[in-house]
């Protein structure tokens, strides 16, 4: 049977450095976060990895600032290190004061887009079944949000819904 190749980001000290601050952070605080700036057809988001290890799924977010998108991963993440379970279509406003989220299941065909260190950390930790992620989903100003009738759609561009 002939050896898979190696892939050439394994060759880049960068990636390789990236890779080893991921390993250090969720050794640490159980979770690592990472930001992605916008792309073309996508605009900005974050993202969890590590938190499989404890059994739960990985968090995306979409839009926001860079701040407001890695303090909001630290609220969620920070509530599952400490035992906290989120579930596919709740809505949540106790995890942030004042503020309302609704979490939704990512379907997986999204993963290799978005989620691309979670899916590398998933495999090299030996994480047990299935990655899974769930979208933290932000209302607008009326607390509406993007599956609501009256949403205010200069939104809707900044959190695509990845769970179709």
């Amino acid at each position: 049977m002939e050896r898979p190749s190696r892939p050439d980001w394994l060759d880049d000290p960068d990636e390789l450095r990236r890779l080893a601050e991921i390993r250090e952070d969720v050794a640490a605080f159980g979770w690592s976060g990472l930001s992605v700036g916008e792309r073309e057809g996508s605009p900005a988001f974050g993202y969890t990895v590590g938190l499989a290890g404890v059994g739960h799924p990985e968090f995306i977010v979409f839009g926001l600032s860079p701040r407001t998108r890695h303090g909001l991963l630290q609220w969620f993440a920070q509530c599952v290190v400490a035992a906290r379970r989120f579930v596919h279509g709740e809505r949540y406003s106790d995890v942030v004061p004042d503020s309302e989220f609704a979490v939704r299941r990512v379907h997986e065909r999204h993963f290799a887009d978005h989620v691309g260190y979670a899916m590398w950390y998933h495999r090299v930790s030996g994480s047990q079944g299935e990655l899974e992620v769930l979208q933290i989903v932000w209302p607008d100003e009326a607390g509406l949000f993007p599956w609501d009738s009256d949403f205010d759609q200069r939104f809707a561009s900044d959190q695509p819904d990845l769970s179709l």
